[in-house]
């Protein structure tokens, strides 16, 4: 009986750790006061994000397009991958350019892993 019990009782733990490790992280919404601490990250590395385009328009003066990121970052603030979602130029010298940026950034810790989203629009400035 006392067998029984016990692996009824492993059964329903190892049932509940894997719910609870099937939760993926939470998405923030940038638009929100909450996420304040992370647009004020984002708007400090748009001049580098911008550098990283600027580079690979010097080798395709046309280049233009979006592209749209996930940032999926650890509760201790460390960014655990970058994700290129959409990139209608569909230039990896950007795409790994901003992914490292991004990647070596320090984030805001949380109780939970998060992730955001965040769209790029980038076209050459005319002269």
């Amino acid at each position: 009986m006392r067998r029984i019990v016990c692996l009824s009782l492993l059964a329903i733990l190892t049932v509940a750790a894997a719910a609870l490790c099937a939760e993926g992280p939470t998405k923030i919404d940038l638009t929100t006061v909450d996420a304040s601490k992370y647009r004020l990250i984002l708007n400090r590395l748009m001049p580098e994000a911008t550098a990283c385009y600027n580079e690979a328009l010097k080798k395709s003066s046309n280049l233009a397009g979006k592209m749209k990121i996930k940032v999926t970052i650890k509760p201790s603030g460390e960014a655990e991958a970058v994700e290129v979602l959409e990139d209608t130029m569909q230039n990896k010298e950007v795409e790994g350019c901003i992914g490292e940026l991004f990647k070596k950034e320090k984030w805001p810790a949380a109780e939970t892993a998060i992730y955001f989203e965040y769209r790029f629009s980038f076209s050459p400035t005319k002269k």
